[in-house]
């Protein structure tokens, strides 16, 4: 296995000025930011999803569809009609509608290539909560179903950076950084520690690197995953079976007020993120540590580690991770690059997870209105695509579940209805 480089100088772009979209942070949960589609362009809120490769937006037919844009094929003159309908499965239901091809840009750019894309015309009813309306993928085009050539082929995208601030409230917004870095972002004297991207046949267009190992404070717990995935289409941190139940079982040990505590409750009361001991995920040959104010959300004196179990055997590193870490992802050197402080990578430099529960706004989906009434609630998360070989992560929600399931691509993509629209 290759060693993890080490950098310390500014990653950017020989041929491209770096581009900048501002994300939404809802609560930690969702991120979106924009991007326009057709000429002249129609905006629209969409999350950029590092864990898939495809581009939808909903169609003007989809009344109920999440947001309030909507794709007007009839007002864009590059529109053209691919003639074959698509449909991409989750957990609790489906998106499906048809496939066409039109212009898709960044706000501000003069850059608008063609871009195969979907016009959702149906949604699930849990999908339609989103506050985004529409997934751009950022994956490898292996795992696109639709999308050829994927967004980062069609904007000539070698390298893009995923900054989450620390809380919604953050002066320095969460941002989605294309063509380089923001060495500002990363903060003074920061190290950029490059890891290369596995060949794990089973993980093929994932951003997927090596895992050394998982320790929780100084205890190296068992496991059989051997990568992670790094998405930014999860909210969480998802563990397979045996390395969940590893981390349970120690948190159970060594933090008292998990009373009652086993797989099924790992919240406590009277506690804080002092009560969490640090838990590290080697990844290549560097130890990347989450102190408990990075990895426990904290409220109202109630304490849930943003963690759960996944039916797969990988680890899956969400935006719980990202808030930690900003962290660059480099297509053509086929690698990831994660900034840490002078100090090390040791977790703990932003404020603790915090939710706001008695923030109420429209974009909100109705989510902090419900946990207004609860003081305790389970883990949540939106996890956003997975492909039919696994990756069918599910997370609980006190208002929803929502998991992702969306098959591989084979030579005939099992998500495509054939047939002349």
């Amino acid at each position: 296995m290759r060693a993890a480089l080490v950098v310390s100088c500014a990653l950017a772009s020989a041929t491209r000025p770096l581009v900048r979209i501002p994300l939404v942070n809802l609560d930690q949960l969702q991120f979106y930011g924009s991007i326009h589609v057709g000429s002249p362009p129609q905006a629209f809120r969409v999350i950029f999803d590092t864990g898939s490769s495809d581009v939808w937006v909903p169609s003007q037919d989809c009344i109920a569809c999440s947001g309030s844009a909507r794709y007007n094929r009839s007002a864009s003159s590059p529109f053209a009609d691919e003639r074959y309908r698509f449909q991409a499965f989750y957990g609790s239901g489906a998106v499906a509608g048809d496939v066409f091809s039109d212009a898709i840009a960044l706000p501000g750019a003069s850059h608008a290539p063609l871009l195969r894309m979907g016009s959702v015309t149906t949604q699930d009813a849990h999908i339609q909560k989103f506050a985004s309306e529409g997934i751009v993928g950022l994956g490898f085009p292996t795992l696109a179903s639709i999308s050829a050539p994927t967004f980062l082929e069609a904007l000539e995208i070698e390298i893009f950076s995923l900054y989450i601030s620390p809380l919604p409230t953050s002066p320095i917004p969460s941002q989605l950084l294309l063509h380089g870095v923001d060495d500002a972002l990363a903060g003074p004297n920061a190290t950029w520690h490059e890891i290369p991207l596995a060949d794990a046949p089973s993980t093929d267009g994932f951003w997927v690197v090596r895992l050394g190992g998982i320790r929780l404070h100084d205890v190296s717990l068992q496991r059989a995953a051997t990568v992670a995935i790094l998405d930014s289409g999860t909210s969480l941190l998802l563990l397979p079976h045996m390395e969940y139940a590893s981390v349970v079982a120690r948190l159970c040990a060594v933090v008292p007020a998990l009373d009652g505590c086993d797989v099924g409750h790992v919240s406590c009361s009277s506690c804080d993120h002092t009560s969490f001991p640090p838990l590290t995920f080697t990844l290549g040959s560097t130890a990347f540590t989450l102190q408990g104010s990075d990895y426990v959300r904290c409220e109202l004196n109630v304490c849930t580690p943003q963690i759960e179990t996944s039916a797969n055997a990988f680890v899956v590193l969400g935006d719980i991770f990202f808030r930690a870490y900003y962290t660059a992802f480099d297509v053509k050197k086929r690698s990831v690059r994660l900034a840490c402080p002078a100090s090390g990578c040791h977790g703990g430099q932003r404020p603790p997870l915090l939710l706001s529960p008695f923030v109420r706004s429209a974009s909100s989906m109705c989510l902090h209105a419900q946990m207004c009434t609860q003081l305790s609630w389970v883990l949540y998360a939106s996890v956003l695509y997975t492909k039919a070989f696994g990756l069918a992560l599910s997370v609980v929600s006190s208002k929803w579940l929502f998991d992702r399931t969306l098959r591989r691509r084979t030579k005939q993509p099992p998500g495509l209805l054939s047939g002349i629209v």
